[in-house]
Formats: structure tokens, C-alpha cells, sequence
């Protein structure tokens, strides 16, 4: 038995750093208070819910943060919660804005808060932008 377990223990020990060093390793899950903008992540939608994953920037992945803001500052922006465009446009830095614009990608804009449902205006609003084919392959801001 004692056999047994040293095997599995090597094995496993085996599999994370075969895994470690896999360049397409995905980082860590995201929430609206880790997320950073100029981060590079990769989105997950299943049942309503949206997850963000953290992804190298120097591989293909699905969106870019591109501001982190508390809801209260959105709220108090002329654009609705529901214009994701507007309201991260309006409270971005004008420099990266014109440095998104001048991209050759198109892109679509996208918001997420923790629980939308319930807005307090200091839960954490997060914008991303991303490709309308589901892939960038260079940061944006960086």
C-alpha cells in the first residue's frame, strides 16, 4: 500500500510540472476586485454568468481589461449601465481610448460587476473590450 502511494504521489507531482511549464497554461479565475486593467483574460458564459480567467497577453486570448472602476462612478457618467461602450469610454483616460481606437481590431465592449442584480456603488465595474471573431492576439494598451 505504502508503494501504491508514493507512485500516485510522483505522478501527481509529475503531472503539475508537465503542466507548469505548459505555455497555454491558463492563470487564475478573476473576480471584479482582482481584475486589473491591461490584463489579458479569457471569458467563460455558461447559465448567465460570465468568468474571467487571467491569459498571457503574447497568446491568442479572448478579451482585454481595459479600466476597473467602482459602479458609483459609472452611475454618475451621462451613459446607462447597459451601454457598455459609453460608460468605459466616458470614464477611460482619453489616451487610451484614442489608443483603442487606432487598433486595427474591431472590437466589442463589455462590463462586468459582481452582482448586477444587486448594484451598491461600491462594488467593482470592470470594462473589456475583445474581438467580434473571440480572438486577440496582441495586448491592446500594453
Amino acid at each position: 500500500m505504502a508503494v501504491a502511494g508514493a507512485a500516485v504521489a510522483a505522478g501527481i507531482g509529475f503531472a503539475v510540472a508537465v503542466t507548469a511549464g505548459d505555455p497555454e497554461e491558463k492563470g487564475e479565475s478573476l473576480t471584479p476586485e482582482t481584475a486589473e486593467a491591461g490584463q489579458c483574460v479569457d471569458i467563460a458564459e455558461a447559465a448567465g454568468r460570465i468568468d474571467i480567467t487571467e491569459a498571457r497577453c503574447s497568446l491568442p486570448h479572448d478579451a482585454e481589461i481595459v479600466l476597473t472602476t467602482e459602479v458609483g462612478d459609472a452611475i454618475a457618467g451621462p451613459a446607462e449601465l447597459d451601454d457598455a461602450e459609453g460608460v468605459c469610454r466616458g470614464l477611460m483616460d482619453a489616451t487610451d481610448v484614442t489608443q483603442l481606437d487606432d487598433s486595427e481590431v474591431a472590437l466589442e465592449w463589455g462590463l462586468l460587476i459582481d452582482e448586477p442584480s444587486n448594484i451598491d456603488p461600491y462594488d467593482r465595474l470592470v470594462c473589456y473590450v475583445r474581438s467580434p471573431d473571440g480572438t486577440l492576439t496582441d495586448p491592446l494598451l500594453g
